[in-house]
This record gives structure tokens, C-alpha cells and sequence, in this order.
């Protein structure tokens, strides 16, 4: 059980961290619209 609670833990953190990465990333985007368009 510990393990499988460690890998569902460990999903949720990759999760996380990427919807972090590309929340940043789309924030930035908008700020700076000129610099992609």
C-alpha cells in the first residue's frame, strides 16, 4: 500500500509541477505579446 500511495503522490507532484510550468509559461505570453507575435 505505501508504495502505491508514494506513486499516486508522485503523479500528483509531476502534475502539479507541469501545470505550474505551464501556467508561468502563458502568464509570460501575455505579458510580453509583442515578443511572439
Amino acid at each position: 500500500m505505501k508504495q502505491v500511495v508514494a506513486l499516486i503522490i508522485g503523479a500528483i507532484t509531476k502534475t502539479m509541477r507541469s501545470a505550474a510550468f505551464g501556467i508561468k509559461s502563458s502568464l509570460r505570453a501575455n505579458l510580453t505579446p509583442s515578443a511572439k507575435a
